[in-house]
């Protein structure tokens, strides 16, 4: 049985839950590596209106059903809560339960942690009454007249908003010896509590406080699965563990879609464990931080244990806060957390703190549109590394006060930025950044036949608008046209308004000739949305980059090469996976026997090297790449990419090329394909807006997070042109990282550029910090000047 010292904290996160196989008492993860959707509701059942729920498009974040996010910061105890007071004849207490919830109401703190079961081996020791039997003893079934007085807390608790945190058991608490199993008295037991107390929209399920103390894995889940079969509305629904960051019950499929997890951290540490655990997680189960004893009691120190938490992702709740000895002054600052957090978007962000500048400590970001960011220690700058330029508002908090001041600051330059703390606002605070909203920000254009893309023309409306040097398009207008010979079509735009458009012979809108190896960034794309969707059940089957790719290629089965059984996903798209890299001379048309090493040329049965060793550019993986989409989504990849991509973003313009092989291998599309200048930069800007449109994530928010950097770990030189190998990225290219070429240079480029060149002369760009978008279309191949026309894209934008 543990004992808590000082106060501890509670820490309450969704995530998405639900599909894959996992492995009892290690690491969450799938053999597979695949993070499946959180479990689906039984049928029939369905959350209550205000309900709090996962929210579905931000699954690491809660909200009420149908409402509005959720933010909890508060108490996690007292544990003994339904048991303060002495115990009247008919079971029922006469304890200040009330008076409690009332201070809460008053002062702040939205949570209580509390147990049903504290005897038979739990904290309560030799006090036999803390459990809701007739008499106090099981075998006489549960009283209605405690169950009664406990309901009539909820709902004042729920009433104002006060999340009713309740574990079936206390840690040690035993009242059936029945195995791995749930015999019949204890399943009446659980649901029974189950179906008196569903009714409440402020509630989440746990099974047990250190449950491995004494249940085992196999009984934990089958308790969990009683519970969730009980439950009409189904409520989130978790267990506890002992200190540790892995969820050892959760399984694939199962019952369980959050995590109650002990820590004996604090402060940095706590922020750093909880990172990781949320990195463990995967978007698979909800986490809750729900003990810390390593931090003091007083008020400074519980605020900043709360904020470092907080900041990390998830949302406070603090053990050891009995409420009643609990000073106004701690709960005030559960309020002030509460009431900051719930006025900003913190459901759109995620832990950033490579981006703190100046005296920031951590950062919670939506790069490129929001931050909040937050210092401990006396500070008066605080900042943000690679802020776009633009117009912001910015909110400050006193964490300790509670006070607030909005400002409005333009920001001038792009690149690290420094924001001076108001006078008023004291040495302990946080701010709130976002971009202020504008014609720009919220701009999408409509679809090609209904308009298209604004467009500007007047030299005044480009610098006033668009932010552009008139003069430098002009200049950059001449260069595309005496770059080469070529017929092409080429577009720049910014802050959504096309301002430089240059046509020879190829049409912006309309001419889709092929696009070259632009498909590969665009057959990324698509893979990720494919992905994001299985994890949520809406494909065949499920799929993560990290999964085993040739799980999903039957058709080159047997393999050429038992190495390529090691090969993943991600691998196909950073060009790390050895499947036939250009480097090898081997051509790129053929049938599909050939892509999949079948027919007898040992330059395609074989791999160049082992997977994830080195990296060697290959079209040939992104060949498979479009069939493992296709078995993901049960789709023809060219169906797929139109109806999840394309259309959600007005392409009107396409086409792709399809290879056959024969009655064993069938025809399939392939990702090489064609698309106009203007279409393309749809899907750019797409991912330029964190992959938005409109009111829609059409593609994933962690795939466009995750092309910023290298995918992989290789440093040795690129097989067939000796660059940077760390250049590669989920299919994108970053210019900013070119090194190890004579004929390259990473000169000019902003550090979050992503970009993909293509034989020809095609380009897709973009660049958040410069809210820039470049594309260019020939339908020919051949070398081109293509880190140029970036670069002078870029060098266009008004400093």
């Amino acid at each position: 049985m543990k004992t808590k010292s000082s106060f501890a904290v509670t820490a309450l996160i969704g995530l998405a839950t639900a599909g894959l196989t996992g492995t009892a008492g290690m690491d969450a993860t799938a053999s597979d590596g695949q993070a499946p959707p959180r479990r689906e509701a039984a049928d029939g059942h369905e959350p209550l209106p205000g309900q709090i729920v996962r929210d579905p498009d931000h699954p690491q974040w809660l909200k009420r059903h149908g409402g509005k996010h959720v933010f909890l910061c508060g108490p996690g105890d007292p544990e003994d809560f339904l048991y303060l007071g002495s115990r009247n004849s008919d079971g029922t207490r006469d304890g200040d339960q009330r008076q409690r919830i009332e201070k809460l109401i008053r002062h702040g703190g939205n949570c209580i942690y509390l147990q049903v079961v504290r005897s038979h081996g739990g904290d309560a020791g030799s006090d036999r009454t803390q459990n809701p039997f007739v008499d106090s003893d099981p075998a006489k079934g549960i009283d209605k007249d405690i169950l009664n007085q406990w309901d009539e807390w909820f709902t004042l608790m729920d009433r104002h908003g006060i999340l009713i945190y309740l574990f079936f058991y206390d840690d040690g608490a035993r009242v059936w010896d029945t195995g791995d199993v749930v015999g019949p008295n204890e399943k009446v037991f659980l649901e029974t509590i189950v179906r008196k107390f569903q009714h409440h929209k402020n509630l989440i399920w746990i099974v047990g406080e250190e449950s491995e103390e004494r249940y085992s894995t196999a009984r934990v889940q089958a308790i969990a699965e009683i519970i969730r079969a009980a439950d009409d509305h189904d409520h989130l629904l978790g267990t506890h563990h002992q200190a540790g960051t892995t969820f050892k019950a959760w399984r694939a499929n199962g019952a369980f879609d959050h995590f109650s997890m002990q820590l004996d951290t604090t402060d940095g540490e706590a922020h750093r464990d909880t990172i990781e655990a949320l990195r463990k997680a995967a978007g698979r189960y909800q986490i809750i931080f729900s003990e810390s004893t390593a931090h003091g009691t007083d008020t400074t120190k519980v605020r900043r244990h709360a904020w470092s938490v907080a900041m990390a992702g998830l949302m406070p709740m603090l053990l050891d806060m009995d409420i009643a000895g609990t000073p106004v002054e701690s709960l005030q600052q559960c309020r002030h957390l509460q009431t900051f957090f719930e006025s900003t978007d913190f459901w759109t962000m995620t832990s950033h703190d490579e981006l703190a500048h100046a005296e920031t400590k951590y950062v919670l970001a939506d790069p490129g549109r929001s931050y909040i960011i937050y210092a401990d220690r006396p500070a008066k700058r605080l900042g943000i590394k690679n802020l776009p330029a633009g117009p912001f508002t910015v909110t400050w908090l006193d964490c300790r006060t509670g006070k607030t001041r909005t400002l409005a600051q333009q920001v001038e330059k792009a690149g690290d930025t420094v924001f001076a703390k108001p006078r008023e606002i004291g040495d302990e605070c946080a701010a709130w950044i976002r971009c202020t909203p504008s014609a720009a920000s919220v701009y999408f254009p409509p679809p090609e036949s209904k308009g298209g893309w604004r467009k500007l023309d007047k030299p005044e409306d480009i610098r006033r608008l668009a932010g552009m040097d008139p003069d430098k398009l002009a200049d950059l207008k001449k260069w595309l046209l005496q770059s080469d010979k070529r017929d092409f079509a080429a577009v720049v735009i910014r802050n959504g308004y096309i301002v430089l458009e240059v046509e020879r012979g190829n049409s912006a809108k309309t001419d889709s000739r092929r696009v070259a190896s632009v498909s590969k960034a665009i057959c990324a794309t698509v893979l990720a949305i494919a992905s994001e969707q299985s994890q949520h059940g809406r494909t065949p089957k499920k799929m993560t980059f990290d999964d085993p790719a040739f799980n999903f290629i039957p058709w080159a089965y047997p393999l050429s090469d038992p190495r390529k059984a090691k090969i993943t996903v991600k691998q196909l798209l950073n060009h790390t996976s050895g499947i036939c890299p250009e480097a090898n001379g081997s051509r790129n048309d053929g049938t599909w026997d050939y892509f999949l090493g079948h027919s007898g040329d040992p330059k395609t049965a074989k791999l160049a090297f082992d997977p994830g060793t080195a990296c060697g550019y290959s079209t040939h993986a992104f060949y498979h790449a479009a069939l493992v989409c296709e078995t993901v989504t049960g789709k023809p990849y060219d169906e797929y990419a139109v109806a999840a991509l394309f259309k959600p973003i007005g392409c009107e313009k396409w086409w792709f090329r399809h290879y056959s092989g024969g009655e064993k291998y069938g025809k399939h599309a392939s990702q090489s394909m064609g698309m106009p200048a203007r279409d393309l930069a749809r899907i750019a800007y797409c991912m330029l807006r964190g992959g938005r449109w409109e009111d829609r994530q059409v593609i994933p928010k962690w795939f466009v997070e995750e092309t910023a950097k290298p995918t992989h770990n290789v440093r040795t030189p690129e097989l067939r042109w000796g660059g940077n190998p760390q250049t590669y990225s989920h299919g994108w290219e970053l210019p900013a990282r070119i090194a190890g070429r004579r004929d390259r240079s990473n000169a000019g480029f902003p550090p979050d550029a992503r970009y993909k060149p293509g034989s020809g002369g095609q380009l897709i760009a973009f660049v958040p910090s410069l809210d820039l978008v470049v594309t260019r279309q020939t339908g020919s191949s051949g070398d081109w000047q293509y880190d140029e026309y970036l670069r002078r894209a870029c060098q266009a934008v008004r400093k």
